[in-house]
């Protein structure tokens, strides 16, 4: 039956489509490298992206720090703001939800790291949200 499409499109291993209709392979060995080094690749820009928060430093964050001074010291006020692009799967092949991935990227539980980062802030309290592709950090007066 003939619905108007001259090939099949299917999804790869990083979620992009592509066409196998002119192959009669369902994947090559160099379509699977592209695709493992795709996805090893958004793992690592995503763990770039988490720096401030691994590897925490006063010249990164003393300006958010400031701004939430100028304004008065609201609670609950956004001092990181960190948008990840999680891969479908990852590239050990398991498939996790936002928290999941980003405490696989950091090498520890998400919540467990946030009572480390939050432990050298005196007098402050760190919390975090996540929505979306969204990380988020918020400080408080303690």
């Amino acid at each position: 039956m003939d619905i108007g499409r001259s090939h099949n499109p299917y999804t790869n291993i990083s979620g992009s489509i592509i066409d196998v209709s002119s192959s009669p392979f369902i994947l090559t060995f160099d379509q699977l490298l592209t695709n493992s080094q795709s996805i090893k690749q958004r793992e690592i820009d995503d763990l770039a992206k988490l720096g401030p928060f691994v590897n925490p430093s006063l010249s990164t964050l003393q300006p958010a720090f400031l701004r939430w001074a100028t304004v008065g010291f609201p609670a609950l006020y956004p001092i990181l703001t960190i948008s990840i692009s999680q891969p479908p799967v990852c590239s050990d092949s398991v498939t996790r939800g936002l928290y999941d991935y980003i405490s696989y990227l950091i090498g520890a539980d998400l919540g467990a790291k946030t009572l480390l980062f939050n432990d050298k802030f005196d007098g402050m309290n760190i919390s975090y949200s996540i929505s979306g592709s969204t990380l988020t950090f918020y400080v408080r007066k303690s």
